[in-house]
């Protein structure tokens, strides 16, 4: 193969260029790629795939709390380049941005609308000007507790003050499946969360005021 530079593949033996094209990158090893090639690393997935697979969620499950604190660090240092880059798609994507607004509205308009400034901010004030979620103090937006696609209302019996991370998130996914699965779960808030919108279990009780 001349000058290029070659690995042998340690599985089946053969010489092949040492490139991300036939080995996959590795953060050791000879040129910074795996040992066996792509090739023989495909076969040996698809014939032991069900004992990778749950070996992987083993793995998660005992690390689960390590990941999770990473994965909302990451997100905290990143929630303003996340709103930038938000902003940056909407630029430069408008008439798909301007048809999924108009979408939402649409469906605003269906149901019945009447929070005021106030009720946000005493919403906001309940929940110490925090996410209701996760308790954090970033970029809160008015988060639909049960979403519009289901039904949503626009009032104070439905909207509460959540983080960027736990809105995009959560989106149109159930409240009591989706929270307890959040890395940020946390009992005493969830408890908050559902007194301020009068819940007894997973029915809402109770009116608040209008």
């Amino acid at each position: 193969m001349g000058d290029m530079k070659t690995k042998i593949c340690t599985k089946c033996g053969k010489e092949l260029p040492a490139t991300a094209e036939y080995f996959r990158r590795a953060q050791s090893g000879i040129y910074g790629l795996r040992s066996g090639c792509k090739e023989c690393d495909n076969q040996y997935y698809e014939v032991n795939k069900e004992i990778l697979i749950e070996k992987r969620k083993r793995y998660y499950q005992e690390n689960k709390a390590i990941f999770n604190a990473h994965k909302k660090k990451y997100r905290q240092d990143h929630a303003e380049a996340h709103r930038e880059s938000t902003m940056r798609y909407k630029q430069g994507h408008k008439e798909q941005a301007r048809v999924s607004d108009k979408k939402r509205d649409a469906r605003k308009r269906e149901v019945l609308s009447t929070l005021t400034i106030e009720q946000w901010e005493r919403a906001k004030q309940y929940f110490n000007n925090q996410c209701c979620y996760c308790g954090s103090k970033l970029s809160l937006q008015q988060e639909h507790f049960i979403p519009l696609s289901r039904g949503g209302e626009y009032t104070v019996n439905n909207i509460i003050p959540a983080c960027m991370s736990c809105n995009a998130s959560k989106k149109d996914r159930d409240f009591f499946t989706w929270y307890h699965e959040h890395e940020g779960y946390d009992k005493r808030r969830e408890h908050m969360l559902l007194d301020f919108l009068g819940y007894k279990g997973n029915i809402q009780q109770t009116s608040l005021a209008i």
